[in-house]
């Protein structure tokens, strides 16, 4: 497979986001925390993340058939949509005046 700087060129960005992401995530995860429900909202989230620029690597970079090209873009608009709907419920919690105590 032949590789032209307009792959490169659209793979650079997703590619350094998930670099990003990878490391904030390392970051998260070597700090001690305690484990409340926002704390493992966060981990969810950016577990999402990770998996959609995954997939938006692979759509751009590896997919050169049609169908697989379509199903790659529908799985990456459902994590998206997954994502978003992890970080309203964040932002319940996060604002709600019940989370007080932490979780088990």
């Amino acid at each position: 497979m032949e590789y032209t700087t307009e792959v490169i060129n659209k793979c650079f960005f997703p590619i350094s986001a998930l670099l990003y992401t990878v490391f904030i995530y390392i970051i998260f995860l070597r700090k001690r925390k305690v484990m409340t429900l926002e704390n493992k909202i966060y981990s969810l989230m950016n577990i999402i993340i990770i998996a959609s620029l995954i997939i938006d690597v692979i759509n751009f970079g590896f997919v050169k058939n049609a169908y697989w090209s379509e199903l790659t873009k529908r799985i990456h608009v459902c994590s998206l949509e997954a994502w978003v709907a992890a970080y309203t419920y964040y932002i319940i919690v996060s604002v709600s005046e019940k989370n007080v105590g932490f979780i088990n």
